[in-house]
């Protein structure tokens, strides 16, 4: 009974560090025998995933559990690139769907359900964690292929503004390969565009950050810091030359009382000291641009002739 008991607690143990999904070398570890498995298999208490790869219970596996049990029957050195590693983690533009995982050329394991990759192009900065991925930089990379130019934009603002990767990585990952994958281009393309500034906090930024660019208008700082008075401001997209203030105007950051409160005293406090304000909405931006795009004309236009008014009294003066 007793060691039956600590069969349970191992089995419990290793079942949450994998999400429930094991391996049949993993239960064997901790002393399972084949029968075993078998009974709970038959019980239905356990369902098999793939050859040796098997899920503790009987709900529906979720798309993460698909990802581990492919990667764990894929064998070792097995990695999750591309779309599939960046849903993973969560980052903005990817979305979940087919698994795929990548292997090595020696490696040449048919999974059902899964799109296996061989690499010739190892992944030198490997990351490890709960799941085995490529480096963020890579993932990128290899989303870049296939992706548009907007969806990837959004994966490096949200992969770097979650610490998951740096700028610096990024372009260090982008030297290395140089034109040897096909999504190095489309990638270093976004990376050039990216403005001076603060990676965007989210897609709507970005997409605010795209109109301004298509309408060939100056290209903004992003989450500019502003020090006023002992106090700290950003501001989402800034013009500091002019004193100029773009806000991206979301529900999530600017939909209640206390929140819209501290945005007014926020924005009184900057234009005491000269800036002028241009606030937008989600539906501004997608539902009339061009309307955005006046506005921000505007706002240029006024805050040009403030500055060339204030150094004609200097000079005056």
């Amino acid at each position: 009974m007793k060691d039956e008991k600590t069969l349970d607690e191992k089995l419990c143990e290793l079942a949450a560090a994998h999400d429930n999904v094991v391996s049949r070398p993993e239960l064997q570890a901790i002393k399972f025998s084949d029968q075993m498995i078998a009974t709970q298999l038959a019980r239905r208490r356990w369902q098999t995933l793939h050859a040796g790869v098997y899920l503790i219970g009987a709900a529906e596996p979720t798309w993460q559990q698909r990802c581990r049990a492919a990667l764990k029957a894929a064998g070792e050195g097995a990695q999750l690139p591309g779309e599939t590693g960046l849903a993973v983690l969560g980052v903005d533009g990817a979305k979940e769907g087919k698994v795929h995982v990548v292997v090595p050329t020696r490696m040449c394991p048919r999974i059902k359900g899964v799109v296996v990759h061989r690499t010739t192009v190892p992944d030198s900065g490997h990351r490890g964690g709960p799941m085995s991925m490529c480096s963020v930089p890579r993932l990128l990379i290899d989303f870049a292929a296939k992706a548009s130019v907007a969806r990837v934009e959004d994966a490096v603002e949200s992969a770097i503004s979650q610490g998951l990767t740096h700028e610096t990585r990024i372009w260090r990952a982008l030297a290395e390969l140089s034109h040897r994958m096909p999504g190095v281009a489309r990638l270093t393309r976004v990376m050039e565009e990216r403005p001076e500034g603060k990676a965007a906090r989210s897609k709507f930024e970005t997409q605010l950050l795209r109109v301004v660019r298509r309408a060939d208008l100056p290209t903004p700082v992003r989450n500019h810091d502003v020090y006023v008075d002992g106090k700290h401001y950003e501001i989402d997209l800034a013009y500091p030359e002019v004193l100029g203030a773009i806000e991206a105007d979301s529900r999530r950051y600017h939909s209640t009382k206390t929140k819209k409160a501290r945005d007014k005293a926020r924005q009184d406090h900057l234009e005491s000291v000269g800036y002028r304000f241009k606030r937008f909405t989600w539906r501004d931006v997608l539902g009339r641009p061009q309307w955005v795009v006046e506005e921000i004309r505007e706002l240029l236009a006024c805050a040009n002739l403030q500055a060339e008014g204030a150094e004609m009294r200097k000079r005056a003066g």
